[in-house]
C-alpha cells in the first residue's frame, strides 16, 4: 500500500567526505561484548543491558542524543517502553545507556542526534523468556486512498511475537468519520498464535472518503489495563506531498512540470527524480535531477531547433513528451531598421522667426531713412 498510495519521496544526503558527527557502528558493545548492527538478532537474558555506543563528535559543541527503546518494533510510539536524553561533550565519544527489559520478546534500540548533524543508530535484539507476550500490531491501514467505498477495505494485522499463544485479547477495528463518530466496527476475541492474522472492514458506510479515521484497539481480557490503541487520520493532507502523477507540457522554450498527489491536487513540496531530454537520435542533450515542484519551468531555450523527447521520472512514475523547438524560439527575432524621422526643434523655429523679424525691422528702418533723404 505504501508504494501504491504514498508514492515516492526523493531526498539528498548532503555532507562532507568526513562527517563531523556520527555513531561508530563498528564499535557497538552490549555488556562489554562487541556486536554488529548487521548481525542476526541476538538473544539476551532478562537482565540489565548496558549499551556502549560511541558517538564521534568532531564539532565544537555538545551533542544531545535521544535514546528510545521500543517493544517489538518502532513503527508506533505506543510501543515505546523507555526514553532518555544524554549529552555527549564536544570531542568526546563516551555514550553508555542501561536498559532493563520488563518482558521477554523483541526490542528495537534507537539512538539519535539531530544537531548539528542528524545521525542515528538502530539495533534490533531479543530478550529470552517463557512468559507469553502481548499481542503485537503489524499494520493498520486501508487498501487504497482515496478509497472506493464499494471495493476497498480497512484492516489491522497482528500476531504473537513468541512461539506461544498470546493471552486472550479483544481486538476491535473501528471506522470513524472525520469527527471521530463511529460508523462501523468489527471485534474478534481469542488467544492468537505466532502466525500473522488480520481482520478487515468494508468502507461502504463512509460518509466522506476524503476525511475519516481508523482506530485499532487491543485489550487483554484478564488484564484490561494492558491495552494498545492506534489511530490514523485520513484526509486531504494524507500523502499530500507524495507525487503519484506528473503532467508534462511544452510552451515557448520551456518544459512545464506539474506533479500531483492521489487526490489530483498540485504537489507543493514533492520531488521529481529526473528529467532527461533526448534529440531525434536518442542522445541525451539536457538533464536535471531532484527537481522540487517549485521548479515548474525547465528552460530548453539553449537547444537548437529540432524534435526532442522529454523523459520525466519520479519513482515508478514515467512520462514522455515529444515536442519541437522552432527556429523562432532559439534565435532573436530580426528587426528591419526603420528610417528615423527627427522631430523639428521648437527652439530653432523661434531663432529663425526672431532673425527674420530682426532683418525685416532693420530693412524697414533703412528704407524709411532713404525716403527722408530723397525728400
Amino acid at each position: 500500500m505504501e508504494e501504491d498510495t504514498a508514492g515516492y519521496s526523493n531526498f539528498e544526503i548532503i555532507n562532507t567526505q568526513e562527517p563531523n558527527i556520527y555513531f561508530d557502528i563498528n564499535s557497538l558493545k552490549i555488556n562489554n561484548t562487541p556486536h554488529n548492527i548487521r548481525e542476526q538478532i541476538s538473544e539476551y537474558n532478562q537482565e540489565p543491558l548496558t549499551f556502549d555506543v560511541p558517538l564521534i563528535n568532531k564539532t565544537a559543541t555538545d551533542a544531545v542524543v535521544s535514546i528510545s527503546m521500543y517493544s517489538f518494533e518502532d513503527t508506533f510510539e505506543t510501543n515505546k517502553v523507555a526514553a532518555e536524553k544524554k549529552t555527549v561533550n564536544a570531542g568526546s565519544s563516551n555514550l553508555k545507556y542501561t536498559f532493563i527489559p520488563k518482558d521477554p520478546g523483541a526490542y528495537v534500540a534507537l539512538f539519535q542526534t539531530n544537531s548539528p548533524i542528524r545521525s542515528l543508530l538502530k539495533y534490533r535484539f531479543a530478550v529470552k523468556g517463557n512468559q507469553t507476550n502481548e499481542l503485537r500490531m503489524n499494520d493498520l491501514g486501508i487498501t487504497n486512498f482515496p478509497p472506493n467505498k464499494n471495493k476497498d477495505r480497512a484492516y489491522v494485522c497482528f500476531h504473537s511475537p513468541t512461539p506461544n499463544n498470546t493471552p486472550e485479547t479483544k481486538v476491535t477495528l473501528f471506522l470513524l468519520d472525520g469527527k471521530k463518530q463511529p460508523l462501523d466496527s468489527k471485534i474478534v476475541i481469542q488467544s492468537f498464535p505466532g502466525d500473522v492474522q488480520a481482520i478487515s472492514l468494508p468502507l461502504t458506510k463512509l460518509t466522506d472518503p476524503a476525511d475519516f479515521w481508523l482506530k485499532a484497539e487491543f485489550v487483554q481480557t484478564a488484564n484490561p489495563q494492558k491495552s494498545k490503541i492506534v489511530e490514523i487520520h485520513y484526509d486531504q493532507k494524507t500523502f499530500k506531498d507524495s507525487v503519484t502523477s506528473v503532467d508534462v507540457s511544452y510552451d515557448n522554450g520551456n518544459l512545464i512540470l506539474q506533479p500531483a498527489n492521489v487526490l489530483g491536487k498540485a504537489v507543493d513540496k514533492g520531488y521529481i527524480e529526473s528529467v532527461r531530454i533526448k534529440d531525434s537520435q536518442g542522445k541525451v542533450v539536457q538533464e536535471a535531477y531532484n527537481l522540487t515542484s517549485a521548479q515548474k519551468l525547465l528552460s530548453v531555450k539553449k537547444l537548437p531547433e529540432g524534435a526532442y523527447t522529454a523523459e520525466v521520472k519520479s519513482g515508478r512514475i514515467k512520462k514522455e513528451l515529444a515536442f519541437n523547438i522552432s527556429d523562432k524560439e532559439t534565435k532573436p527575432l530580426s528587426v528591419t531598421p526603420q528610417p528615423v524621422t527627427k522631430k523639428p526643434n521648437l527652439f530653432i523655429y523661434i531663432i529663425i522667426i526672431v532673425v527674420i523679424t530682426t532683418i525685416g525691422v532693420i530693412t524697414y528702418l533703412w528704407w524709411r531713412k532713404k525716403q527722408h533723404e530723397v525728400s
